[in-house]
């Protein structure tokens, strides 16, 4: 019997040390180890500086049909696949749009991979597309690219 007891203690140690693993490695999000490099914009922004995920720059947009773009690498220099987990733009309106896209042209999606050491390349546009009307209208251009550990 006791022989029984042991193996079930065992059982429910192994258990809970796979739950606790498992449970860690699923909450961990985050972009350490994730960097932009190989940033270039169009004319009508200044790019003031460039630290790990974060782009800091200035952009003018002078009227009806001006935009402007970012072209940056998001590197992977961790030792393991990351993947993408979300991405957070501005809710485009009837005056400006946002897009982000990788550079090819395709579509950026949750659950994409970026293998340990590669790259990936991405275009950010924002466009002016209709007169603004609005005399206290405003508008953010940030953006957020989250990625967590691929599993």
């Amino acid at each position: 019997m006791g022989k029984y007891l042991d193996l079930v203690i065992v059982g429910v140690l192994v258990v809970v040390g796979v739950f606790f693993q498992t449970f860690r490695t699923d909450a961990k999000t985050t972009n350490q180890g994730m960097y932009y490099e190989n940033v270039r914009c169009s004319d009508n922004v200044e790019l003031k500086s460039v630290s790990g995920m974060n782009l800091d720059y200035s952009a003018s947009l002078e009227g009806v049909g001006d935009s402007f773009d970012l072209y940056f690498d998001v590197v992977n220099s961790n030792d393991v696949d990351m993947m993408l987990d979300n991405y957070v733009l501005q809710d485009s309106d009837a005056y400006i749009t946002y897009e982000l896209y990788y550079q090819d042209g395709s579509k950026i999606r949750p659950g994409d991979i970026i293998k340990s050491g590669e790259s990936k390349k991405i275009h950010y546009i924002v466009s002016y597309v209709n007169l603004i009307e609005e005399d206290d209208y405003t508008f953010d251009t940030s953006f957020t690219i989250n990625y967590e550990q691929a599993i």
